[in-house]
């Protein structure tokens, strides 16, 4: 019913196995793979990436295509999650300070908890009128888990509630009667019928139809992305351009920009496109390519989600690009470099990390960095900027940084004029309007070696 395919995250999650079956008694995903592949209903596949799906025989032949659409579809799900969670914190349903969720590098990646998978899970002190005060639940211990299953781009199912309620049961069988406390959210956009969200609420369940937080048109900005993602090909379809236009403008006439600022970011980098192909007219453009490593002790790190890698055999130069669309009324500062949306983050973390394994396949290209966002940065970030930008991480068609202002010239000099303007409408304020902000930040994400990205 999910049109043949289904990742191997998604099956974890519908058929509420355990991540490790060897401390449980239940039947583990891939026994459960194996006895339909007996039976030649399913077989597991791979996109080469190590992304696994079970998909239908008969459509094998067609695989590498419907994966490459459902992954599409799946991203959507994970796009929206950190607006998500930020509209659920500004109506004190859960907490700030320990939010785990499914990042938009790992989309088939989710949240283990009690030995299942979780698109997101958080904890809460909100208590309505209770003996004990949300303020006086200072431990986890006092506080709700509050789990969270969210399908966007597609209905939510009848399996889909099943095997929610199934990991949630084995959550609350996990510790003594009484003693763990579980808030369940689901978040969708459609259902197969009304009688199923009847059936979520007599559970107990908290559901969110996205219309209700977002309004009516945030269908339509759902349906943009998927159309986006789909174009995004390593080409660049002159529709692509007039759909996030037409994305922007609803999200506007919605009054919904602040509360989508997660979409309005990515909408930014597809925006860039045309810039970044103009100027490397012969490289290699990757898109969100993640990197990871695994180092002389075995450990995995990463991975790390880069916006643009850009390789020119003809300049002989790898660029590694960070794009932020923020409003022009925010600001970023330079940071630390375990602080995410700063430039330390950046220049001083993510960026070697990946230098340091895009070296080894070019060894005879130039690694240099650029970062180009639609909002202003502080004193002392410029002061770094600019000390960079006078050395080797310094691409040759490029500066290492552009604000908002000096993007809108860049764009004029190439005459970029229709980029320029969508950047000037929906991301540039005019100086009068502007207040200055901290540039926004994703909901906090805590780990620790309970709850873990699995």
């Amino acid at each position: 019913i999910y049109g043949g395919i289904l990742s191997y995250y998604e099956a974890l999650k519908v058929a509420a196995v355990p991540l490790d079956g060897e401390k449980t008694k239940n039947d583990s995903i891939e026994k459960l793979i194996k006895e339909l592949e007996k039976l030649n209903l399913a077989e597991e596949i791979s996109d080469g990436t190590g992304n696994r799906f079970i998909i239908r025989p008969v459509l094998v032949q067609d695989a590498d295509d419907l994966m490459a659409r459902h992954l599409n579809q799946l991203a959507i799900d994970v796009m929206l999650i950190p607006d998500i969670l930020r509209s659920l914190q500004n109506f004190n349903i859960i907490d700030n300070i320990r939010v785990l969720y499914r990042r938009k590098s790992t989309p088939l990646v989710g949240i283990s908890q009690n030995n299942f998978a979780w698109d997101a899970i958080a904890y809460t002190k909100t208590t309505g009128i209770n003996p004990g005060r949300g303020s006086d639940a200072d431990t986890i211990e006092k506080q709700t888990l509050v789990t969270l299953d969210i399908v966007v781009h597609r209905p939510y199912t009848d399996h889909d509630l099943q095997g929610f309620l199934s990991r949630i049961q084995a959550v609350l069988n996990s510790v003594k009667a009484g003693k763990r406390k579980v808030l369940p959210i689901i978040i969708y956009s459609s259902t197969e019928s009304k009688i199923l969200i009847n059936r979520i609420h007599k559970l107990g369940f908290l559901s969110f139809d996205l219309g209700s937080i977002y309004g009516s048109k945030v269908y339509e900005v759902i349906r943009n992305l998927i159309m986006i993602k789909e174009n995004d090909d390593g080409g660049y379809h002159g529709q692509t351009e007039n759909i996030i236009e037409q994305t922007l403008m609803t999200m506007r006439a919605s009054g919904q920009e602040e509360n989508l600022n997660s979409i309005k970011g990515d909408l930014f980098e597809f925006l860039m496109f045309p810039i970044i192909k103009l100027l490397f007219s012969d490289a290699n453009i990757d898109h969100g390519r993640k990197i990871k490593i695994v180092d002389e002790n075995g450990q995995r790190k990463g991975p790390y989600e880069y916006d643009y890698i850009i390789n020119s055999s003809r300049l002989k130069e790898v660029v590694v690009m960070e794009l932020k669309g923020y409003a022009s009324s925010n600001y970023i500062s330079l940071g630390t470099s375990d602080k995410q949306n700063t430039l330390n983050w950046f220049f001083s973390n993510t960026f070697p990390f990946a230098k340091k394994q895009l070296q080894k396949e070019n060894p005879n290209s130039k690694v240099c960095a650029c970062y180009i966002t639609t909002s202003k940065f502080k004193e002392d970030g410029i002061t770094f900027l600019n000390s960079i930008n006078s050395g080797k991480l310094r691409p040759s068609t490029l500066d290492c940084w552009y604000d908002g202002q000096k993007l809108l010239e860049l764009l004029e000099h190439h005459k970029m004029q229709k980029v320029k303007e969508m950047v000037e409408k929906y991301y540039i304020k005019k100086e009068d309007e502007q207040e200055a902000e901290e540039a926004p930040s994703e909901p906090n994400s805590f780990f620790d070696e309970d709850d873990i990205l699995y």
